[in-house]
């Protein structure tokens, strides 16, 4: 959409118009070194370790998700969901339609909610999202270690469409379009599996360096639309039919799916009076996430902080 189009009249969608733009994924970041700087000031005394054994790890970060699955959620007639099957339904065009006339976002050349019509379908974007994890290493001498990570993310996605305000009759002032929003929610789980080595420095610092191969479990949460202060779901529990006063809906079934990738991980630690450790870091994921008709191979970017915490004495050498 161009600018004039992106001009938000009353019915925005409340969340779905906060787009999470990067100055969020700033802020987070700035969180997030701050807490690392001011853990890792006592350390300047500590020699340098190389430890080795099992160890419990949690970490928390701020995941910029690639976009290219962002359209799944934008409604166009081709996906699982689309905007249409509301607009021009029983249970819910008239409602829409009475809304907008009463408005006065339509003209009377939209007769009925089967003539409202969207001009222009939007481009999604991914807002930046939150990752919480958990895992195991495994370390030997000399810094190799295996490892395995489960992490979890909760996504949104943001974005608009336009509807025709009189479907290119007559002369009307000001725009000729209502914009209104459409958003998505979906959760991953990625479980990483994968090699790691450790270069350790004087006074306990490392350098850390993994990689290794991803699995991922994608459930698509919700699809809203926004329109003349309404809210409507447009997630498919018809079995891809109209809804009507006199269809019923259908146990919703997961839309996503298994996917698969790779990752690869710098970061930079310190390690802890007690031989745990903490560190902040940088993931690259080259990564399929499975969504009907926009499941490709792309990139996925993680900043995070993590803590290995040490003890199990049953494992260690």
């Amino acid at each position: 959409m161009n600018d004039k189009d992106r001009d938000r009249s009353s019915d925005g969608a409340g969340p779905a118009a906060d787009d999470g733009g990067p100055s969020c994924c700033k802020s987070h970041l700035v969180l997030l070194y701050i807490l690392f700087i001011f853990i890792g000031s006592p350390i300047g005394t500590l020699s340098a370790q190389t430890g080795s054994g099992l160890s419990f790890s949690l970490d928390a970060g701020v995941l910029r998700a690639n976009n290219s699955t962002a359209n799944f959620y934008n409604g166009v007639p081709q996906n699982a969901n689309t905007i249409n099957r509301i607009l021009h339904s029983q249970a819910y065009g008239q409602e829409i339609w009475q809304n907008l006339k009463n408005q006065g976002l339509i003209t009377d050349a939209v007769g009925n909610y089967s003539q409202l019509n969207v001009v222009e379908y939007g481009d999604m974007q991914y807002k930046i999202a939150f990752q919480l994890g958990m895992g195991f290493r495994y370390e030997y001498n000399g810094g190799w270690a295996w490892l395995m990570h489960f992490d979890y993310a909760k996504l949104n996605t943001v974005g608009a469409f336009n509807l025709s305000r009189d479907n290119n009759t007559g002369i009307i002032s000001g725009k000729r379009y209502v914009t209104c929003d459409i958003a998505g929610e979906e959760t991953r789980v990625n479980i990483d599996l994968g090699i790691a080595k450790r270069f350790y420095l004087p006074s306990g610092k490392f350098i850390g360096l993994e990689m290794g191969g991803s699995l991922n479990n994608t459930k698509v949460i919700s699809n809203d639309i926004r329109i003349a202060g309404g809210t409507y779901s447009i997630l498919d529990v018809w079995n891809g039919e109209s809804p009507s006063a006199y269809s019923a809906a259908y146990e919703y079934i997961n839309q996503g799916g298994l996917g698969y990738g790779a990752f690869a991980n710098i970061c930079w630690g310190f390690s802890l009076p007690n031989g745990s450790a903490a560190s902040v870091g940088y993931t690259f994921y080259y990564n399929r996430i499975n969504l009907d008709r926009y499941s490709t191979l792309a990139a996925q970017h993680l900043f995070s902080l993590k803590f290995d915490i040490t003890g199990f004495g049953f494992f260690d050498d």
